[in-house]
């Protein structure tokens, strides 16, 4: 019996070396790297909460946990993941409920049962969009590899995931746009209202003009009026 424990132990032993030493003793001269992921634009709302699943920061026996993600933090992955990651949008009244869940027993065994929990109606909806890929073999002297995420869309029955670059780049086009159509507008604005002081002042020099002809023409006629009031000379006639 001592010896089939003895046997048992030293193969549990050597298991576990050989889970453990893979960053150590890289095969083939393979080097691994820290793969992270950065969601670099969340919304904000309280309906929801953005989180990871499946997720693990294991190098070992694959493991399946759930991770919640806040804006500007980057998520650190292990190469042993049960399942593809990815992104979901958790009820926040739920994540108390699926918390519990995670913390109960063992990780390696808990995956399933966070699993079914969000799939049930009511407590998440899966992000669809740009998906979660791993990857960690250093090819030309990388240190870490980053992937930026961006949350185009949020909400309780929907989450849709972009390509942080290619999401900010959309926004920048959008305000540049706006900003140029506001330049327009202004611009169109000041034009009219440089038209409408020429017109207004063009309106005042007619206006002065007609003064000034109708000032002549009460002159002219209160100028004859006087003429024709003065009384005539009397004539005389010689008579032989």
């Amino acid at each position: 019996m001592a010896n089939l424990f003895s046997v048992a132990m030293y193969l549990a032993c050597a298991r576990m070396l050989a889970l453990t030493s893979a960053d150590i003793l890289p095969a083939n001269g393979v080097k691994y790297v820290p793969y992270k992921v950065e969601v670099t634009s969340i919304p904000t709302g309280k309906d929801v909460r953005l989180a990871i699943f499946p997720w693990s920061t294991s190098n070992g026996a694959p493991t399946g946990e759930i991770k919640f993600v806040e804006a500007n933090a980057p998520v650190r992955f292990g190469r042993r993941i049960a399942g593809s990651p990815a992104f979901w949008a958790v009820h926040s009244d739920k994540v108390p409920e699926i918390e519990a869940i995670a913390d109960r027993g063992d990780p390696y065994e808990s995956a399933d049962a966070i699993a079914k929990w969000l799939r049930e109606s009511g407590h998440a909806t899966s992000c669809r969009g740009l998906q979660i890929s791993p990857h960690f073999v250093a090819e030309a002297g990388e240190k870490e590899f980053v992937d930026r995420f961006a949350v185009k869309s949020f909400g309780a029955d929907h989450c849709e995931i972009a390509n942080a670059e290619t999401f900010d780049a959309s926004i920048k086009d959008d305000l540049g746009s706006y900003k140029d159509s506001k330049a327009r507008f202004t611009d169109a604005s000041e034009g009219a209202a440089e038209g409408r002081n020429e017109s207004s002042s063009a309106s005042w020099g007619s206006r002065a003009l007609s003064v000034v002809a109708l000032g002549a023409i009460c002159a002219l006629v209160w100028r004859m009026a006087s003429v024709l009031r003065k009384p005539s000379e009397p004539s005389f006639q010689l008579q032989e």
